[in-house]
């Protein structure tokens, strides 16, 4: 149970699905452009981005209570954040559920302008899922520019461990046709391990910012940051969001990319799947815990 009761479990399982599945999508509409030799990482990203996205999305209704209350969301779009959230979202899985078919259909679809702004809507859901806790000025503690960067890294984070993970258990499943493609799926790995490293990297820049910054604000603030370090969320901050959702995937990462000449792509796809398994751990660790520790003004 946490400090406060109006944002539950099932918000952070929204916020982090969305987040996961849109920057999965992100990072494959960039890996595509970046050319064919990374169309691993760009197949992958757009067959997790509607899917994931869209589980959320049914999440957000569960936690509405009713289905009429999501169409209400769309009457107040220009001053309410969760409107213009969701609006953001129904568009970006109308790009993405079109992209998700038409790839299953056509194996050498070519990247468009078309999947390019579904990729801005994507990067917009990322933005949403942080901004829709910054404005609620009855929260001190996600009252501060520091959420929407900490968690728009997240996401990018835990949508390249979605990836990671997807690309392990394909190559399980269909292990010949992997082998077929060794050295395309080798270098989309090593680009998925240097672009974790860089954004958990940051990530732990701007939790380490903002805990400080929060510590030294108001008494709300500060009693909230307490319970993540030292009270009743300090286990599953520090061992579960910090030592497994941040170190250990960045240390996986780095000993993969030093050993990347030495390594098999089976051993560097396995190491993969455990990194990945960790970044999607902490991802929904940390918005629980940031939802949990989240002291209401009115609890004073």
């Amino acid at each position: 149970m946490g400090l406060q009761s109006v944002w539950g479990p099932l918000v952070a399982w929204d916020l982090f699905l969305a987040g996961a599945g849109a920057a999965a999508y992100l990072i494959g509409i960039i890996a595509g452009i970046m050319g064919e030799r990374y169309r691993s990482i760009s197949r992958m990203g757009v067959y997790l981005g509607a899917p994931l996205v869209g589980i959320g999305a049914l999440i957000l209704l569960l936690d509405l209570g009713h289905p009429t209350r999501f169409m209400l969301a769309f009457s107040n779009m220009t001053s309410s954040i969760m409107s213009i959230g969701i609006i953001i979202i129904s568009c970006f899985l109308v790009l993405g559920a079109v992209h998700f078919i038409l790839q299953l259909r056509f194996k050498e679809l070519k990247l468009s302008k078309f999947w390019i702004v579904g990729g801005v809507f994507a990067l917009g859901v990322m933005s949403y899922t942080g901004l829709l806790l910054g404005v609620i000025n009855a929260v001190p503690f996600w009252n501060t520019p520091a959420l929407p960067v900490l968690f728009v890294t997240s996401a990018l984070a835990t949508g390249g461990g979605a990836i990671l993970l997807a690309l392990a258990v394909k190559r399980w499943i269909r292990p010949a046709k992997a082998a077929a493609d060794e050295e395309n799926t080798g270098k989309s790995l090593l680009l998925l391990s240097k672009t974790v490293v860089t954004v958990v990297a940051a990530a732990v820049v701007v939790l380490v910012f903002m805990m400080v910054v929060m510590s030294n604000a108001s008494s709300t603030a500060q009693t909230s940051v307490n319970y993540l370090l030292s009270g009743d969320y300090a286990l599953a901050f520090w061992l579960g969001l910090v030592v497994i959702g941040l170190l250990v995937p960045i240390a996986l990462e780095v000993f993969a990319w030093v050993k990347s000449k030495t390594l098999s792509v089976a051993r560097l796809s396995d190491l993969g799947a455990i990194v990945g398994v960790c970044l999607l751990l902490g991802g929904i660790v940390l918005r629980y815990a940031v939802l949990s520790a989240g002291l209401p003004l009115a609890l004073l």
